[in-house]
């Protein structure tokens, strides 16, 4: 930009494009003995909108920051006092659980079926070798923090080109559909949700984890707990499923996974969670382990009068309880 000079009263100017002018406060104190009174007035009024704007952003500034640290605040409490559940879907672990899930055991629902059939066959087509070396590899080795793993070199491109086929984008489409779904109920149902677990358990209740999100005609119930993850998916077979079962995967990483362990596990979300939202009662048990039915038919009777107790510790009552089991074998 061009810089033009210039003189008035023996002070120096840089012009700065057109009307702009850019002066030293030396020179500013020398000026104001030559202003005219009209031009003195103006100085004036200019210095009082310096200072009227200067107070305005400072005003601006502190309410800014007001309102980051009070977010950030809230935010961090939220986090500390309850379960955060991050909702995702990685691309190239559905695919590799789709392609593996073959078999009618597989499915929770026949819908969308015909989808994820067509995607097995065309890929089962395209290379049965590496189809088979992926149906091949431990199904602990299949997860998304292990899409990159040296065990899965062989088979990962394989994987990959199956992300790259029309059957897929529609299968991707209907577990994104899924996601939202899912994560629109368990937001809906959180406040209720986290009063009762809160209450039953008398747990500090301040994790925080990724649900990776699979096809919802596809059974997925898993929790990583070194890794601070759920893997999700099945068809909603009753109201509020996926929230029940959330809390299931959630509480896993809370207690002990021996059978009365479980046992509690089940009576506390498949049971009394499910009724909590839903209505009814239980028993019948509902979508329970077959091998836990005994242990939850013994311990009803003590959990029932758990349920009716003050300052309730569900770890101690877990604790009394195998003892209990114990002493009477």
């Amino acid at each position: 930009m061009a810089i033009l000079k210039m003189r008035i009263a023996g002070i120096s100017f840089d012009k700065i494009g057109k009307g702009f002018y850019n002066i030293s406060m030396q020179d500013r104190k020398k000026l104001a003995k030559h202003q005219t009174p009209s031009a003195a007035k103006t100085n004036i009024m200019y210095n009082i909108k310096k200072v009227l704007v200067g107070c305005t952003f400072f005003l601006v500034i502190v309410f800014l920051l007001q309102l980051f640290f009070g977010f950030s605040q809230d935010t961090s409490d939220n986090q500390n006092q309850g379960i955060n559940l991050k909702f995702s879907v990685h691309d190239i672990y559905l695919a590799a659980h789709i392609l593996r899930s073959k078999g009618e055991d597989n499915f929770s629902s026949d819908q969308f079926k015909d989808d994820i059939v067509l995607l097995q066959k065309y890929m089962e087509g395209l290379s049965k070798e590496h189809y088979d070396k992926l149906m091949a590899i431990d199904p602990s080795e299949i997860t998304p923090q292990n899409m990159d793993s040296p065990k899965l070199k062989d088979v990962r491109l394989f994987i990959i080109k199956a992300t790259e086929t029309s059957f897929f984008g529609k299968i991707l489409t209907q577990t994104y559909e899924y996601g939202k779904a899912c994560r629109d109920q368990w937001q809906k149902n959180y406040p209720k949700t986290f009063d009762i677990i809160k209450e039953l358990t008398g747990l500090p209740l301040n994790k925080t984890f990724t649900v990776y999100i699979t096809h919802p005609s596809l059974k997925n119930r898993l929790t990583l707990q070194n890794d601070n993850a759920i893997l999700w998916g099945n068809y909603e077979e009753w109201d509020n499923y996926s929230t029940v079962y959330l809390w299931h995967e959630v509480m896993n990483t809370y207690l002990p996974q021996d059978d009365v362990g479980r046992a509690v596990l089940e009576l506390l979300c498949e049971n009394h969670l499910r009724v909590q939202l839903n209505g009814g009662d239980y028993p019948p048990f509902i979508n329970g382990t077959p091998d836990l039915k005994e242990t939850k038919e013994k311990i009803l009777d003590d959990w029932k009068a758990f349920l009716n107790s003050e300052n309730k510790d569900i770890l101690k009552f877990i604790t009394q309880t195998k003892q209990k089991l114990t002493s009477t074998q």
